[in-house]
């Protein structure tokens, strides 16, 4: 081939490669009006319906750490990448809404009468929306809003191991237990806890140390349990502010104890039961899980819970570094919350362990917004803490 010939043969090649750039730019200017004009003449029979508009932020509560630096984040799921087979779009559900009634004081009195506080106990107004009594002799305190019927009760637990029997609990009897309790204060309605299928629960046996509960070994010691209820929807988990714990929670003692210092039979309580009402749904679109996941890699996920491990379940874990998060787990839950909110929003949920630099390790949840940003508004501050 001679220089002439070489010299057409390029010209050629150069204008047939400015042609297809060309047509690829003219492609990606046309792309996406097309494809919105082609959706807007024939839109799919599954386009996401988006019925209640505009949605609420979902509030997170962030674990406090002792970073100064956000952690490094690295994916270690078994196939070493995103899973592919997360929808593309999900159901938002409604809660049902708590009727207003003129009685709601008469029962929350009533209420903390079964839980063994009577109204000599009580430190608030009767005309008070949030009710508190107060057990001088053991220290217990409870708290319950006559509204919404969110309920707490907390009762300091040293120095108490001679009013609590040990070998007497069985993981039956204290599911038994739990849930007769919260039949009895009418706070055991939501059929996605009573279902089989829907509701779950998670039980903790306890004994006492030098300073108060810790776990135990076996139920022989057990004196006590901890009992977190949990429930899903569609077969996706709905996980609270600290995924680890359920929204309605017992710690309880055997049952043929409850005449003495009846009090002391449910030391510990949270009850936030917000019922969904499971024919009341919209769906809407999801962003990618690539994109939630490089917001997380970027420290831009909201670490919900860090367990340091063998720490004890029943006091709040200590704070701690995380300087390394390997995710084992992603996956789609639904948010519940302390506050009530209006609607059930999913959520993605990466799962998986830390590592500190001082040799710290211990399991470790990030949350992050799983609906478009379109359809949420934005949010008016960063956090949330759990108030009655």
């Amino acid at each position: 081939m001679n220089l002439v010939q070489t010299s057409s043969f390029t010209k050629k090649v150069l204008l047939v490669v400015s042609v297809l750039l060309g047509i690829y730019v003219f492609f990606l200017m046309l792309r996406q009006p097309v494809r919105s004009a082609w959706v807007a003449l024939f839109p799919p029979k599954d386009r996401p319906t988006v019925a209640f508009g505009v949605l609420d932020p979902l509030e997170f509560t962030q674990t406090q750490t002792l970073n100064t630096a956000a952690p490094s984040f690295v994916l270690n799921t078994r196939t070493g990448s995103l899973p592919a087979n997360l929808p593309t779009q999900a159901k938002v559900y409604k809660y049902s809404q708590q009727p207003f009634s003129y009685s709601a004081g008469e029962k929350a009195q009533a209420d903390a009468q079964k839980l063994g506080f009577t109204d000599e106990m009580r430190i608030s107004n009767l005309s008070d929306p949030v009710f508190v009594w107060q057990d001088i002799g053991f220290g217990g305190r409870l708290v319950i809003n006559s509204g919404n019927e969110a309920l707490e009760l907390t009762t300091p637990m040293g120095g108490k191991g001679t009013l609590y029997p040990s070998g007497k609990l069985s993981r039956a009897l204290a599911l038994t237990t739990a849930k007769s309790i919260l039949g009895e204060i009418g706070r055991f309605i939501d059929p996605l806890y009573r279902s089989e299928v829907s509701g779950f629960q998670d039980v903790v046996f306890g004994k006492f140390g030098p300073t108060g509960l810790v776990r135990a070994n076996s139920t022989l010691e057990a004196q006590v349990a901890k009992v977190d209820f949990f429930r899903n929807i569609d077969n996706v988990p709905i996980l609270g502010p600290n995924p680890a714990q359920g929204m309605l929670q017992v710690v309880l003692r055997e049952a043929e104890s409850r005449t003495l210092f009846p009090q002391l039979s449910f030391p510990i309580m949270k009850v936030f039961e917000w019922q969904v009402n499971t024919a009341n749904f919209a769906t809407y679109p999801l962003i990618p899980v690539t994109t939630a996941w490089n917001e997380v890699s970027q420290g831009n996920g909201v670490i919900v819970s860090v367990v340091p491990s063998n720490s004890n379940p029943f006091i709040e874990p200590p704070t701690v570094r995380v300087d390394q998060v390997l995710i084992n787990e992603v996956y789609l839950a639904y948010f519940d919350n302390t506050q009530q909110q209006q609607y059930l929003q999913p959520i993605y949920v990466f799962e998986g362990n830390y590592t500190s630099q001082n040799g710290g390790s211990g399991d470790v949840f990030i949350y992050y917004p799983a609906i478009s940003g379109e359809y949420v508004r934005s949010p008016q501050g960063v956090g949330q803490t759990s108030q009655l």
